[in-house]
């Protein structure tokens, strides 16, 4: 997976989520975990009020991303069709 990937566990969450989130950091090149939060492993469910503003800003960020790489593509082509 090279898409960025945003990894939540909570202090709460059971121990193999942890070694799991641990392995996937490790494993996913872009990727964003925050620190731990006191929360089990349904956070946003449980704690929106503090998990939810790191989920806004991860979409936020992806879709930042994709705007540009989008611009980027279009400058391409404009380029390329200049060119030829």
């Amino acid at each position: 997976i090279v898409a960025p990937t945003l990894l939540l566990g909570g202090s709460r969450s059971p121990a193999v989520v942890q070694r799991i989130l641990t392995v996937l950091t490790d494993a996913l090149p872009d990727n964003r975990r925050p620190g731990a939060f006191d929360a089990g492993h349904m956070g946003p469910v449980t704690d929106p009020d503090r998990i939810n503003p790191w989920i806004e800003a991860f979409v936020d960020i992806c879709a930042e991303r994709e705007t540009i790489h989008r611009a980027h593509a279009r400058m391409a082509s404009i380029e390329v069709r200049t060119l030829t």
